[in-house]
């Protein structure tokens, strides 16, 4: 972690391979978006089909998992995730 002073804490290479994750997962998210808002919800669905080792992705599939491929969920989990996301981007520039 660094702070606005330039100081840091904690091993760097850790916080390397979070930030990745965050990115990566930031960044299929706003596939998934994109691919629904030009594809439509076959498309959307069809995806979540693909396994993505992202615990974030992950987790919202299998929240929706329990509402029968409800595709209304998982564009809410995807909505959510990205409205997080900025959160914490918007932190860290901070």
């Amino acid at each position: 972690m660094q702070f606005s002073d330039g100081s840091t804490w904690g091993d760097r290479d850790y916080a390397a391979e979070v930030h990745q994750l965050r990115r990566a997962t930031r960044d299929k998210f706003q596939s998934l978006q994109k691919l629904y808002s030009e594809s439509g919800e076959k498309a959307l669905m069809d995806a979540l089909e693909e396994p993505t080792g992202l615990p974030c992705f992950e987790q919202i599939k299998s929240q929706c998992q329990s509402q029968n491929g409800d595709s209304n969920c998982v564009r809410k989990g995807v909505q959510q995730m990205l409205v997080t996301a900025a959160q914490q981007q918007n932190l860290e520039a901070d």
